[in-house]
C-alpha cells in the first residue's frame, strides 16, 4: 500500500486514471502514463492494483502480487 495526504482521486476518476494519457489533475505537469504503466506491470505478473481513499485524506494505491 502507498498512502498520500494530497487531494486524492475521486471514485468517479479511479478507473479512468489507470488508462494511458488520463489524468485527474490537469493543472500539474505530467503525461498521464505513470499509473497506467504501474498497472500494466502489475498485471503482467498476475497481480492487481486498486485505488482507494487513504486515512491520510488522499489516495491509497493497493498493489497485490501473487506469492511464489
Amino acid at each position: 500500500m502507498v498512502d498520500d495526504d494530497g487531494p486524492g482521486i475521486s471514485s468517479e476518476d479511479r478507473a479512468r486514471v489507470l488508462k494511458r494519457g488520463a489524468r485527474a489533475d490537469e493543472k500539474a505537469p505530467g503525461h498521464g502514463l505513470g499509473l497506467a504503466m504501474v498497472r500494466d506491470t502489475i498485471e503482467l505478473y498476475g497481480g492487481t492494483m486498486a485505488i482507494e481513499t487513504s486515512p491520510l485524506g488522499g489516495a491509497r494505491v493497493v498493489l497485490q502480487l501473487p506469492g511464489r
